[in-house]
């Protein structure tokens, strides 16, 4: 497969600036370095998802956080199960309970859980692992 052919949507559900600007800072390093494109769109909350239009885009990718300005992106997958599981979706977050993951992995839809880096060079390395996730489904 040549991944520079393959553009994918990473559709980024995060409501924390700091956060967003990682993962912004994380998909221009691995355009410099490995020279594959992704197009990612950040969304602040998950009605913003819905509203972009972005879920008509066959190579969408979904990365939600899990607490998202008091409230949680669980009701949201739980309310949009029927669409989203055409889709790759995936958490990032920093809650490292085990409930957490138990809880989204049990909606049948989350392809895999990632727990936030503190570093750009680690969300790098995780967002490449979503990249090979989401071209096995």
């Amino acid at each position: 497969m040549d991944r520079n052919k393959e553009i994918r949507i990473y559709n980024f559900v995060e409501d924390d600036e700091f956060d967003q600007l990682l993962f912004k800072k994380a998909i221009e390093n691995i355009h410099a370095k490995k020279n594959i494109d992704i197009e990612y769109v950040t969304h602040n909350s998950t009605e913003s998802v819905l509203n972009s239009g972005k879920c008509d885009h066959t190579k969408s990718v979904f990365v939600f956080d899990i607490s998202l300005s008091g409230v949680t992106s669980y009701n949201f997958l739980l309310e949009n199960t029927l669409e989203l599981k055409k889709y790759p979706v995936f958490i990032l977050t920093s809650s490292d309970n085990p409930a957490d993951k138990k809880r989204y992995s049990e909606l049948g839809i989350v392809t895999d859980f990632f727990l936030k880096p503190f570093f750009v060079h680690d969300l790098e390395q995780i967002i490449l692992r979503i990249w090979e996730l989401a071209e096995a489904e």
